[in-house]
């Protein structure tokens, strides 16, 4: 059986297949920069002191 590629991407579509491809990167991209850059949490973070109480509270605890 023969398909023309037009053909075999329309039966795939059918059967609920998707063209899925990743991200693209840039060449002169630096991984090292990118980890420096990324925000460090901070002790005065509102929502990580509030989860913080929450793991070290007794009703936390008790459940």
């Amino acid at each position: 059986m023969d398909y023309h590629p037009n053909a075999i991407y329309k039966l795939l579509e059918q059967l609920g297949f998707n063209w899925i491809t990743s991200r693209s990167k840039h060449p002169k991209q630096a991984i090292e920069a990118q980890t420096a850059f990324k925000k460090v949490p901070v002790g005065n973070d509102p929502y990580t002191n509030q989860y913080k109480n929450l793991l070290s509270s007794e009703r936390f605890l008790a459940n």
